[in-house]
C-alpha cells in the first residue's frame, strides 16, 4: 500500500492571525485554543478574544507573509521531486467555501468516494460535511475585525502586491 499525503496550505495572513490569536490563549483561563461545536459562549469569548490583535507592519510583515508562501512552495516542491503522492489542500476552500469540492477532492484523491460517485459529487454540500466538524468557527470573517493596525497592515500587503489576502 502506497502511502498518501495531504499538505495543507494557508492563507499566511490568516495563519499568523490564528498563531497571535494561540498565543493570546495561552494566558487566558477563560478561552481555550478551540471549541467544540455547538459552545456558542465558547465562540462569543473568542470572538472578543479575537479583537485588537497588533500585527507587525512594513518590511516585518512582508517577510513573514513571503517566507510563508516561500515554505509552502518549497514544501509542495519538495513532495513532487520525492515522488510522494500529494494534493496540496487549501484551508480556506475547506472550511470558507459555500461548496465541498475541496472536500470531495480529497476523498476522490484517497480513494474514499463511494460507488456511487456521481451523485454523490453533486449530492454532497457544505452543511452536510459541517455537521461532521467536531469544532467551531472561531476566526472573525473580516480582517478588520480582529486586527487593531487594520489600516497600516492593508497599506503594506497592498504596497507588496499581497492585497488578495485580506478579506
Amino acid at each position: 500500500h502506497r502511502s498518501k499525503f495531504l499538505y495543507l496550505t494557508r492563507n499566511p495572513l490568516d495563519r499568523l492571525l490564528s498563531n497571535e490569536r494561540h498565543r493570546g490563549h495561552v494566558r487566558s483561563e477563560t478561552v481555550p485554543a478551540h471549541c467544540s461545536a455547538g459552545d456558542e459562549d465558547c465562540v462569543k469569548r473568542h470572538q472578543q478574544h479575537s479583537k485588537g490583535i497588533v500585527l507587525p507592519t512594513g518590511k516585518e510583515l512582508v517577510a513573514t507573509i513571503r517566507n510563508a508562501i516561500n515554505i509552502d512552495t518549497m514544501a509542495g516542491d519538495l513532495l513532487s521531486s520525492l515522488g510522494v503522492s500529494h494534493i496540496t489542500v487549501n484551508y480556506e476552500k475547506l472550511y470558507n467555501s459555500k461548496d465541498a469540492k475541496e472536500w470531495i477532492r480529497i476523498l476522490d484523491f484517497l480513494g474514499r468516494s463511494p460507488k456511487h460517485l456521481k451523485t454523490y459529487k453533486k449530492n454532497l454540500k457544505m452543511k452536510n460535511v459541517e455537521r461532521s466538524f467536531a469544532m467551531a468557527a472561531t476566526s472573525p470573517k473580516h480582517h478588520e475585525d480582529s486586527i487593531a493596525n487594520f489600516q497600516e497592515v492593508k497599506e503594506t500587503l497592498l504596497g507588496a502586491g499581497y492585497g488578495h489576502l485580506l478579506h
